[in-house]
Protein backbone atom coordinates (compact mmCIF):
# COMPACT_ATOMS: atom_id res chain seq x y z
CA UNK A 1 0.00 0.00 0.00
CA UNK A 2 2.82 2.41 0.81
CA UNK A 3 4.56 1.68 -2.46
CA UNK A 4 1.35 2.48 -4.31
CA UNK A 5 0.87 5.73 -2.40
CA UNK A 6 4.45 6.91 -2.85
CA UNK A 7 4.43 6.15 -6.57
CA UNK A 8 1.06 7.81 -7.18
CA UNK A 9 2.01 10.91 -5.22
CA UNK A 10 5.21 11.17 -7.25
CA UNK A 11 3.04 11.20 -10.38
CA UNK A 12 0.81 13.85 -8.76
CA UNK A 13 3.87 16.01 -8.14
CA UNK A 14 4.85 15.83 -11.80
CA UNK A 15 7.84 13.55 -11.40
CA UNK A 16 8.82 11.47 -14.40
CA UNK A 17 7.91 8.13 -12.84
CA UNK A 18 7.44 4.84 -14.61
CA UNK A 19 5.46 2.46 -12.45
CA UNK A 20 6.84 -1.09 -12.33
CA UNK A 21 4.52 -3.69 -13.89
CA UNK A 22 3.77 -5.26 -10.51
CA UNK A 23 2.62 -1.92 -9.08
CA UNK A 24 0.44 -1.27 -12.14
CA UNK A 25 -1.16 -4.70 -11.75
CA UNK A 26 -1.81 -4.10 -8.04
CA UNK A 27 -3.40 -0.76 -8.88
CA UNK A 28 -5.63 -2.38 -11.48
CA UNK A 29 -6.65 -5.08 -8.99
CA UNK A 30 -7.41 -2.56 -6.25
CA UNK A 31 -9.05 0.20 -8.26
CA UNK A 32 -11.28 -2.01 -10.42
CA UNK A 33 -12.57 -3.76 -7.28
CA UNK A 34 -13.16 -0.47 -5.42
CA UNK A 35 -14.83 1.32 -8.34
CA UNK A 36 -16.99 -1.67 -9.26
CA UNK A 37 -18.66 -1.48 -5.84
CA UNK A 38 -19.71 2.14 -6.39
CA UNK A 39 -22.88 3.51 -7.92
CA UNK A 40 -22.34 5.00 -11.34
CA UNK A 41 -19.41 2.79 -12.25
CA UNK A 42 -19.32 2.16 -16.00
CA UNK A 43 -18.92 -1.37 -17.33
CA UNK A 44 -15.69 -2.21 -19.16
CA UNK A 45 -13.21 -5.01 -19.61
CA UNK A 46 -9.61 -3.88 -19.36
CA UNK A 47 -7.59 -6.04 -21.72
CA UNK A 48 -4.02 -4.70 -21.87
CA UNK A 49 -1.96 -6.16 -24.69
CA UNK A 50 1.09 -6.12 -22.41
CA UNK A 51 -0.56 -8.41 -19.85
CA UNK A 52 -1.86 -11.96 -19.99
CA UNK A 53 -4.96 -11.15 -17.95
CA UNK A 54 -8.01 -8.91 -17.99
CA UNK A 55 -9.73 -6.82 -15.35
CA UNK A 56 -13.46 -6.28 -15.06
CA UNK A 57 -14.84 -2.87 -14.22
CA UNK A 58 -18.46 -2.65 -13.18
CA UNK A 59 -19.26 -6.20 -14.22
CA UNK A 60 -17.51 -6.21 -17.59
CA UNK A 61 -18.47 -4.57 -20.85
CA UNK A 62 -16.71 -3.17 -23.91
CA UNK A 63 -13.00 -3.94 -24.11
CA UNK A 64 -10.41 -1.25 -23.47
CA UNK A 65 -7.19 -2.33 -25.11
CA UNK A 66 -4.22 -0.18 -24.15
CA UNK A 67 -0.94 -0.77 -22.31
CA UNK A 68 -1.79 -1.48 -18.65
CA UNK A 69 -0.36 1.79 -17.31
CA UNK A 70 -2.84 3.83 -19.38
CA UNK A 71 -6.06 2.40 -17.89
CA UNK A 72 -4.40 2.50 -14.44
CA UNK A 73 -3.84 6.24 -14.94
CA UNK A 74 -7.44 6.72 -16.09
CA UNK A 75 -8.93 4.70 -13.22
CA UNK A 76 -6.91 6.55 -10.57
CA UNK A 77 -7.80 9.97 -12.01
CA UNK A 78 -4.26 10.76 -13.15
CA UNK A 79 -5.04 10.59 -16.87
CA UNK A 80 -8.02 12.27 -18.47
CA UNK A 81 -9.60 10.58 -21.45
CA UNK A 82 -12.48 12.31 -23.25
CA UNK A 83 -13.30 9.06 -25.05
CA UNK A 84 -13.90 7.22 -21.77
CA UNK A 85 -16.91 7.38 -19.48
CA UNK A 86 -16.80 9.38 -16.27
CA UNK A 87 -15.79 7.41 -13.20
CA UNK A 88 -16.91 7.68 -9.59
CA UNK A 89 -14.17 8.77 -7.24
CA UNK A 90 -11.78 5.97 -6.38
CA UNK A 91 -11.03 6.87 -2.76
Amino acid sequence: MRIREVRLHAVDLGAEVELPPGVVDLLLDDVTAALSRKDGCPAATLAPADRGTTWQLGGGGPAIEAPAAEPAGWLTGRLRRDDRPALPTWL
